[in-house]
């Protein structure tokens, strides 16, 4: 049966890995999906089902026919899948303001060796590589412009403030 009131959630990475696909699914805030999210905890729904569409099959010499490509167009957590290790392999809570990033998108780590030429070549760097101020302390107690823990702003006081 199709239609919105039968979908509980949808797929957010599908991605090959040595023992099979594995897809990564997000279960919608619905009376429905809470329904199926108590159901996939309590290990009612163990399994899963896959709806493809066929592009390619190929048959052997023995008369048994194999899905070379098919389009996925759904899944469906069940009580027995098609296939044995068609397995619900966890349920994780994740949390509206949690924001995940794809580690190859992340900054990498400056040579220091690298900040320390470009500083005495003048080049400006981003702030991110100027030291920080002692965690323990205020601002105003763990470092000053003069000594190069901080930029200088306004608002800094100096020697002379004291």
């Amino acid at each position: 049966m199709e239609g919105p009131a039968n979908i509980v959630g949808h797929g957010i990475t599908l991605r090959s890995e040595s023992d099979g696909y594995h897809v990564t699914s997000k279960i919608h805030r619905s009376n429905a999906g809470d329904a199926t999210l108590e159901l996939l905890r309590d290990g009612a729904l163990p399994s899963v089902s896959l709806e493809a569409i066929p592009v390619r099959n190929i048959r052997t010499a023995t008369g048994v026919v194999q899905r070379a490509k098919a389009n996925l167009r759904g899944f469906a957590f069940c009580r027995q899948g098609a296939f044995a290790g068609a397995q619900v392999l966890a349920v994780r809570e994740q949390f509206e303001d949690e924001v995940t990033i794809d580690a190859s998108l992340m900054p990498i780590d400056m040579d220091p060796d690298l900040v320390a030429r470009c500083r005495q070549a003048g080049i400006a760097l981003p702030q991110r590589y100027e030291a920080h101020p002692d965690k323990t302390g205020t601002p105003a107690q763990a470092g000053t412009p003069e000594d190069g823990t901080r930029p200088k702003t306004e608002n800094t006081p100096t020697s002379e403030d004291n």
